[in-house]
């Protein structure tokens, strides 16, 4: 009679399987000779199913499969801890300084100000990828309803270079009894 193998019970004749074993088994997997292995110790294979797994890593996002996705990145062989994301300066608007942080440390200022109520940028904000300038999400929300350039008279047409602002919904409604005011001295 031949063995069952999703048989669970042990037969006092079978041989026991010790851990070195195992490794063993593991190691034969990463064979560079059999075309067949889905494994590889070949760097730009390992690359390769990187890019694989995280592209169906997002497609398990996208379907709500966040267990699953979590998963799948745990065999991502590469260490993506060192991504620091997008980064972005400030220049100072006070001394026009770059600083890393919202206050400058050459001249003490916040360096984020709203383009258009020129009070310090706290909260939810925006800023333009092509010119720089922004502020507040309502405020240039409110803004790009009507206008198209830069509220700051710089020449950049902001609207068309990030998008339909206005089909963005705001995640906190204005208040009611405040009018948006518009600034065209800059």
């Amino acid at each position: 009679m031949l063995n069952d193998p999703l048989d669970n019970t042990q037969n006092e004749t079978e041989d026991v399987i010790h851990a070195s074993d195992r490794i063993a088994l593991q190691l034969s997997y990463r064979s560079e000779d059999d075309d067949r292995c889905l494994l590889s110790t070949n760097p730009a294979d390992e690359e390769r199913y990187d890019v694989y797994k995280t592209s169906y890593a997002d497609l398990l996002y996208r379907y709500g499969a966040v267990d699953l996705r979590t998963e799948v990145l745990k065999t991502v062989s590469k260490d993506e801890s060192d991504h620091q994301g997008v980064t972005f300066g400030l220049l100072c608007r006070s001394c026009q300084q770059p600083s890393k942080e919202l206050v400058c440390s050459s001249c003490g200022e916040f360096a984020a100000q709203c383009s258009l109520c020129q009070l310090v940028v706290r909260g939810q904000s925006m800023f333009c990828m092509t010119c720089g300038h922004g502020g507040h999400a309502e405020h240039l929300h409110d803004w790009f309803e009507y206008e198209s350039a830069c509220p700051t008279g710089c020449g950049c047409w902001c609207k068309q270079a990030t998008g339909n602002l206005a089909s963005f919904p705001m995640m906190m409604e204005p208040p009611q009894e405040m009018a948006p005011s518009r600034s065209y001295s800059f």
